[in-house]
């Protein structure tokens, strides 16, 4: 799994290198780097793909991933409450409400 994510993160840094506008990159990235518990590798991407699409709803769930590991509740939990504006039925929804309870 390591070896995977490693390779996920080289191959699509390069892509990203070449297209610098994809904001679907960003977040595969993001998430990547979310699940290997670097969260501020995570923000920083997750930002990239919101600085090109601020609709690319699942960045703001690495974005409110991060702040909350950093202890920014406020943060997270609009974070949070963007994600789910943006996608009320989406795959994050339902865990992210639960989050939002405990926020």
């Amino acid at each position: 799994q390591q070896h995977r994510a490693k390779d996920v993160l080289v191959t699509c840094s390069q892509a990203f290198a070449t297209t610098p506008q994809s904001a679907d990159i960003a977040v595969i990235l993001a998430r990547t780097e979310f699940d290997r518990g670097r969260s501020s590798q995570a923000m920083t991407w997750a930002k990239k793909a919101v600085a090109i699409n601020p609709d690319a709803s699942d960045a703001y769930v690495f974005i409110g991933g991060a702040e909350q590991s950093a202890g920014h509740s406020q943060a997270a939990k609009a974070a949070y409450q963007r994600y789910l504006q943006l996608a009320p039925r989406g795959r994050y929804a339902t865990d992210l409400r639960a989050v939002l309870k405990s926020l």
